[in-house]
């Protein structure tokens, strides 16, 4: 598995995990799954390089997160120390490339989180 996230909250656990992750899932009645697919878009300022300095999460969730929106496309933004991920149904993925590519360098890499 090389894409795990556990988040805690007082009414339930969330799990996001990448394709390998979620068939190593052991099966139980109080495991309820989404209903869609969703990919993880790598949100990097700078170009990929630190050149230069990176521009904060608020600035880099708003320039992603705005057009799609703007679009009604549903996003879940999950935020780490080092990386952001902005996450989107994979039925959208041509709508947010499209929506995104005027103003990102759209790179692709394939992991399917469940």
């Amino acid at each position: 598995c090389k894409f795990f996230s556990l988040t805690e909250t007082p009414e339930d656990y969330t799990i996001i995990v990448d394709e390998e992750g979620f068939l190593e899932l052991p099966s139980s009645e109080h495991l309820s799954v989404a209903d869609a697919t969703w990919l993880a878009l790598n949100v990097v300022s700078g170009g990929g390089s630190f050149s230069r300095p990176p521009i904060g999460v608020t600035k880099i969730a708003k320039s992603v997160i705005a057009p799609l929106a703007d679009q009604n496309i549903s996003v879940f933004m999950l935020s780490t120390y080092q990386t952001d991920f902005i996450l989107v149904r994979k039925r959208d993925l041509p709508f947010v490339t499209h929506t995104l590519s005027s103003e990102f360098t759209i790179l692709r890499s394939v992991a399917r989180l469940w």
